[in-house]
């Protein structure tokens, strides 16, 4: 393939984190057998000794007796499955189809759309910012303020007042979403402060390792006739308009990697005279041409892409090159799971048009399909702590329409509403969150209120925006924050691959070759001890597929109490 060769020799590591606890693994049936894989180790501080290495056991049992016999204990080689049926044919299926194989795994997608990326997928604003969304009491705070803000009469609202939250009927009337909001609360304000920023830091590292994988894909695939990364990847930095000054201020006084989210970009501030120079149609914005404008924090490194467009490329790979198998317009209804002794596993997958799908027992089935993992797993009485965010984005075609180039941005340009992102000859306006179930069609009002707000963003485009098309996307908003990845607890061969919400896209390479380690893990493996890493960045933590060990904790996204029996 186009791609470089699969990473090889990731490593069982001791914890250095108790207050998370670490995945249970239930022992595996007969029929498809693994090992359990914990974390991989985190890269060796400079300042601290070369790690002592050893040949990785078998198990837990099998390591302390070998230790109590000063013996190293040898390798058996692990089963491992021959075959994958991966449900969801957005990012998160896509990436994990590609990486499984590409260690020689027969893949399968099942999906109920017509093609790759159809959905949230297609509706993703792009950005690939080294920066990571916190829960924390903050982030509850300002749910709460915009669900209070959504009960005051319009007549009493300010002028200014853009609702950029939105909860429908659809939610209020959902157990499954009052209990994820039980459960954000408790992420949100109960949770050990110290755990809280150790997943933080881990989340970090994870965030930039798959950023750099994400580069590294794009460089080999094609979209169309060009070069993916020639299309979409662009280092092009990111502007965060500040329109007061003590929101300047505050910002002034906050550390640098939580200016902007919890991140590694390098950040500075800029006047409103230099801002302006860069993106001179904001001279003639309603928003921030009356003098509200009062600067902007800039990341000169930021990355955006195009998240269907990579989605679309990566698809054709893994079809065309890799052996990928699809099942398109195929839409699961529930399984059938057989009960062994020590654990179940999922025999047959069952769909609308009447079919079953078999399931044999060295097949494992990946649930990749963002925010409908709830719903798929409800069917076998799990609860899983996703809710769906349905986000707005309005693409602007600058080809059929007479635009200035000097009327739009040719970065990333943000403020606390809007998102905007420019590819090529097309601009990406994305806004608003709306609780309001699994419906991905656009409600009248919402989409009113983005318009209107567009207009004041880019007034010279005010004919193009009335009739540019919107399109929503499901952004599967984990309860925590954290992905949902590793195996379905009690199943011997289901794993998740879901979360964490808003753009949650840049991870999505990094993401399925943790899950693909999992659950087809290297041969060979070696054990090295866990020494912390105090700093990272993207240019210190650049991704390299021949690296053996990788830079943060993953338990941090097991799934042991998350997911949940009904």
């Amino acid at each position: 393939t186009p791609f470089p060769p699969p990473p090889t020799s990731p490593d069982p590591s001791p914890r250095d984190n108790p207050s998370i606890p670490p995945p249970r693994h239930a022992t595996p049936s007969p029929s498809f057998a693994r090992p359990s894989v914990p974390r991989r180790p985190t890269r060796p501080h400079p300042l601290l000794p070369a790690p002592a290495t050893m040949k990785a056991p078998r198990s837990q049992a099998a390591a302390a007796a070998a230790a109590a016999r000063g013996a190293t204990p040898s390798v058996t080689e692990p089963s491992r499955p021959r075959n994958a049926i991966v449900i969801g044919a957005g990012i998160a299926g896509v990436c994990t189809a590609h990486q499984l194989a590409r260690k020689g795994v027969n893949v399968t997608i099942l999906d109920a759309s017509s093609g790759f990326g159809a959905e949230c997928s297609r509706a993703a604003a792009g950005g690939m910012q080294r920066v990571n969304g916190t829960v924390d009491a903050n982030q509850w705070r300002a749910t709460m303020r915009a669900f209070a803000k959504l009960a005051v009469p319009s007549f009493l609202r300010p002028e200014s007042f853009f609702p950029w939250f939105s909860l429908g009927s659809e939610a209020v009337t959902d157990m499954h979403f009052w209990r994820w909001m039980k459960d954000f609360s408790a992420a949100s304000l109960f949770a050990d402060a110290k755990a809280q920023e150790y997943k933080a830091k881990h989340m970090l590292r994870f965030t930039c390792w798959a950023i750099s994988a994400m580069e590294e894909t794009m460089s080999a695939a094609q979209y169309g006739s060009k070069n993916l990364g020639a299309v979409s990847d662009k280092r092009i930095g990111a502007l965060k308009l500040i329109c007061s000054h003590g929101e300047l201020e505050r910002l002034k006084a906050t550390p640098q990697n939580r200016r902007w989210g919890f991140g590694a970009e390098t950040s500075q501030f800029l006047s409103k005279e230099e801002v302006e120079k860069m993106e001179p149609w904001l001279r003639n914005s309603k928003k921030f041409g009356n003098g509200s404008l009062c600067g902007a924090l800039y990341q000169p490194n930021a990355l955006q892409a195009n998240c269907e467009w990579y989605t679309q490329a990566l698809g054709k790979v893994c079809t065309d090159t890799l052996g990928v198998q699809t099942q398109f317009r195929t839409k699961i209804t529930g399984f059938s799971v057989e009960n062994a002794p020590d654990q179940r596993r999922i025999s047959q997958i069952f769909t609308e048009d009447g079919n079953a799908i078999g399931v044999n027992k060295d097949t494992a089935v990946v649930f990749a399909c963002g925010s409908w993992t709830p719903k798929l797993l409800r069917s076998l009485q799990l609860y899983c702590p996703i809710y769906p965010l349905k986000g707005y984005n309005i693409l602007v075609d600058l080809t059929e329409n007479d635009v200035k180039e000097s009327d739009v941005p040719s970065r990333i340009v943000s403020d606390s509403i809007f998102y905007v992102t420019r590819y090529h000859d097309q601009v990406r306006l994305t806004s608003m969150g709306e609780f309001s179930g699994w419906g991905t069609t656009p409600t009248p009002v919402v989409e009113g209120r983005m318009r209107s707000e567009a207009k004041k963003w880019f007034p010279e485009l005010g004919n193009v925006l009335d009739k540019s098309e919107i399109i929503c996307g499901l952004r599967p908003l984990t309860a925590d924050g954290m992905l949902l990845l590793g195996e379905l607890p009690g199943f011997s061969n289901a794993f998740i691959n879901a979360g964490p919400g808003s753009n949650g896209w840049k991870v999505g390479i990094g993401a399925a070759e943790v899950l693909a380690r999992i659950i087809y893990p290297p041969k060979n493996l070696t054990a090295t001890t866990n020494s912390a890493l105090d700093t990272i960045g993207p240019s210190s933590e650049a991704f390299t597929y021949e690296q053996e060990e990788i830079p943060f904790d993953q338990n941090i996204f097991s799934l042991f109490g998350r997911v949940q029996d009904l």
